[in-house]
């Protein structure tokens, strides 16, 4: 029969590494929800902006448009095997006329990855 010490050590560990999650958790003071989509703040960060244009250019690619990419309106990541970024982007077609659209990439920083998995119009 294990004694009660031995027993307790895996529940132990398990509680401090769920106090060192929720220590290293996003500044809003609540824990990431695990899956869910977060929003990202800074909009007009260099990453950020690389994912979008991304995102419009290789929309251009599969589609054979031209659309232009202008700005960032919002931005929200997602943790799986990588992070998905969920970008709304507003972009002019070849006659100049913006349009807002919404686009998920897939990225695998440590693979070199990315991918462009939906691009839509955002209804108005």
């Amino acid at each position: 029969m294990r004694s009660l010490p031995v027993l307790l050590l895996p529940l132990l560990l398990l509680l401090l590494l769920l106090l060192l999650h929720l220590a290293n958790a996003s500044d809003s003071g609540k824990p990431p929800l695990v899956g869910g989509w977060q929003p990202i703040k800074n909009t007009s960060d260099p990453h950020v902006q690389e994912i979008a244009s991304f995102a419009v250019s290789e929309h251009n690619k599969a589609k054979q448009t031209d659309l232009v990419f202008q700005k960032v309106v919002k931005a929200e990541s997602q943790v799986v095997a990588g992070t998905n970024y969920r970008v709304v982007v507003e972009a002019k077609d070849h006659n100049g006329k913006l349009a807002k659209y919404e686009a998920v990439v897939w990225e695998k920083t440590w693979e070199g990855f990315r991918q462009l998995t939906s691009f839509k119009p955002v209804k108005s």
